[in-house]
């Protein structure tokens, strides 16, 4: 099995965001993946089901089991749709027999969700302010202090954005044949990601 292959910066930021417990799980979706890649994908999706289960919020569905399943939801409102696309798009990456050339899509996908889901919570606090800024600009709104956003996952949210955000999205000067991240970063990446959305959603519901 090759060893794992993920930059300190991002496992830094995953250990912040994730408890111990969700980041040995997602290691071990990775450890599996390595040696039997349709069992590590199939672990992928089980992990997905059950992984960070947020408060109740209106543009989540429920499931019997009171599990949320991201890849499988109908949102209230048609406009935010981007929601659930950036990762229902994932399900295509993550599926792909290569994902050395798919794991940036992969993961500038997650990072759209973190970046919509910023939105998402700025536009139901001041519904009038304009969400057509980049995610910085968006953080720095949500910083006031008469919104009451909590500072720690602010902080969260904008070393996301500088460590990996802004390199996904920008950074395309690679030698042929190189990838900017591996398939293991892609599916940590993907879990931080989705919980720093749903921790923001959750004040979506709270705020109303």
């Amino acid at each position: 099995m090759k060893e794992f292959i993920i930059k300190q910066r991002i496992v830094s930021i995953a250990k912040i965001v994730l408890e111990e417990s969700e980041l040995s799980a997602v290691l071990e979706v990775i450890k599996t993946y390595k040696t039997k890649p349709f069992k590590g994908i199939k672990a992928f999706f089980q992990l997905n089901k059950m992984f960070y289960v947020p408060r109740k919020d209106p543009m989540f569905s429920q499931q019997k089991s009171g599990l949320v399943d991201i890849l499988n939801v109908t949102p209230v409102e048609e406009y935010w749709g981007h929601l659930q696309n950036a990762l229902i798009y994932c399900r295509y990456f993550v599926t792909n027999t290569d994902l050395n050339q798919t794991s940036r899509d992969f993961i500038r996908r997650s990072c759209d969700y973190v970046e919509n889901c910023a939105k998402y919570l700025l536009s139901s606090l001041e519904p009038n302010t304009s969400l057509k800024y980049p995610l910085g600009r968006i953080i720095n709104a949500l910083k006031r202090k008469e919104l009451n956003i909590p500072i720690d996952l602010l902080e969260q949210v904008e070393t996301f954005n500088k460590e990996i955000y802004t390199e996904a999205k920008h950074k395309h000067d690679l030698p042929p044949g190189q990838h900017l991240y591996t398939p293991d970063e892609a599916f940590l990446i993907y879990f931080v990601a989705k919980k720093l959305g749903c921790k923001m959603r959750e004040l979506v519901k709270l705020s109303n």
